[in-house]
């Protein structure tokens, strides 16, 4: 339910307790149970439909998926995406491919795909139907922003590093239809028209 104003927090992820605060860039071994307790660091943005949970830890180069609404304090998430498992937080700036992150700051998701802000390198990835079968370390089917899994410069369709300076179409300055600056936000818009039997949806990266 809709918490009232005020109303205190039922538990907390990413910490112990509720009183500490401080970034976590490790996550915490147990050896006697041997699971992870959860660190997080920066995390800018969550996604859920009241049963699945989502969260883009940020600085940590990574998003966590809980298959269940967490019920228990600092709760082991169930997936990460960006990384190969919990305790690795290695950014995947540079030639990032299909699975590393670098700063994803904003997540979407229709349910089925989810779209994720990969802020640093400047793209949105969607990873097709991730919520039917989530995994560790999935790789990425689609790539916005930029031509290749490859390429991670902003605005930059050739990926010579240099903006405004194209050796290859469009020889432009740079900004286009299918370029991105650090995106920092997504939403999915219904389709234009209902009643298709091909479920379309609209990624919108707010910049």
């Amino acid at each position: 339910s809709i918490p009232a104003t005020g109303q205190a927090a039922d538990l907390v992820l990413g910490q112990t307790d509720f009183v500490s605060g401080a970034a976590g860039t490790v996550d915490i071994f147990n050896t006697t149970t041997q699971t992870y307790s959860l660190r997080m660091n920066l995390p800018h943005d969550a996604w859920s439909d009241g049963s699945r949970l989502l969260v883009a830890d940020t600085q940590n180069n990574r998003v966590l998926y809980w298959s269940s609404m967490p019920t228990t304090q600092d709760q082991l998430a169930n997936n990460v995406l960006g990384v190969q498992n919990f305790g690795d937080t290695t950014p995947g700036s540079g030639f990032a491919g299909q699975t590393g992150f670098a700063f994803p700051s904003a997540l979407a998701s229709d349910g089925v795909d989810v779209l994720v802000a990969d802020t640093n390198n400047n793209r949105v990835l969607r990873f097709a139907s991730y919520l039917a079968a989530p995994s560790n370390d999935k790789a990425a089917d689609d790539v916005f922003g930029q031509a290749t899994f490859v390429g991670v410069q902003h605005n930059d369709p050739d990926q010579n590093g240099v903006v405004g300076d194209q050796s290859v179409d469009p020889n432009t300055s740079g900004i286009t239809a299918g370029t991105l600056d650090t995106p920092t936000g997504l939403a999915i818009l219904p389709a234009a028209s209902s009643g298709s039997a091909i479920r379309a949806m609209r990624a919108c990266c707010a910049l």
